[in-house]
């Protein structure tokens, strides 16, 4: 997913600091399930089986994988080395390969983004007819109301002129942050029916929608093929392919 423009990359003493901290959690987490022991299942038992860490670990990694958006994103950082080599395959050992049962790990919600003024604004132009976005709706108000008012002569007309023009702006506003209301929640709808379609996925789906027809710059902002959660890709396109641009 893009993360807003106005997001602060960290210095490297503080990614260093990130990572370090993450490191020691992760060892402390990982040491204490090494030394959990199940209880005592048969009479006159004392100590319980040790647990299977190794099958713990796989699930641990084909829910991170699931999380961030595939098998490929965990060992993207050094691909090719022996490291990744292994990782992956203990996570193709547990969702298959291709990730055929990857969804079925998946812990964290599926947050899809919807910025439809920025949708209207990059896609509006091209389709056929042509979808205006609102600032460009405002040039051609001001083009037809100066075409239709000629000339003004006095205070007075230059008021009411002026008084025209706004009420015509609000609404035209209105009207697009109905018409974007509405696309909104059909889109929705349609990411909601295309998560029905994808195996193993109980991950709960949230929209994170913007309708305010002059937030085109978001956030949040609309996904693209190359983000790095696909399945935010594939729910967020699938479901535009199906409902289209709105219509003002």
């Amino acid at each position: 997913m893009t993360t807003p423009a106005d997001k602060v990359a960290p210095t490297e003493a503080e990614w260093l600091d990130e990572r370090d901290r993450l490191q020691s959690q992760a060892i402390d987490v990982l040491a204490r399930t090494v030394r959990l022991t199940r209880p005592p299942v048969s009479p006159g038992e004392t100590v319980g089986e040790l647990e299977d860490f190794a099958g713990f670990l796989a699930e641990v990694l084909a829910a991170v994988a699931a999380n961030v958006g595939g098998t490929w994103r965990v060992t993207a950082g050094r691909p090719g080395s022996w490291e990744a080599d292994l990782v992956h395959q203990l996570i193709a050992g547990t969702v298959g390969h291709d990730d055929k049962y990857l969804m079925a790990y998946r812990t964290e919600p599926v947050r899809v983004p919807l910025n439809v003024a920025q949708l209207v604004d990059e896609d509006g132009p091209f389709a056929d007819p042509p979808v205006v976005p609102l600032d460009q709706a405002f040039d051609a108000l001001w083009i037809a109301h100066e075409e239709e008012a000629g000339e003004v002569v006095s205070d007075d007309e230059a008021e009411a002129a002026w008084q025209a023009i706004e009420a015509a702006e609000a609404d035209l506003t209105a009207r697009y942050r109905m018409t974007f209301t509405a696309y909104a929640q059909v889109f929705t709808a349609a990411v909601t029916q295309a998560a029905r379609t994808i195996d193993g996925l109980s991950a709960p789906i949230e929209m994170v929608t913007e309708i305010d027809p002059e937030a085109w710059a978001g956030p949040p902002q609309n996904p693209t093929l190359f983000d790095h959660d696909r399945l935010v890709w594939r729910l967020w396109s699938t479901a535009y392919q199906q409902v289209g641009l709105p219509r003002p």
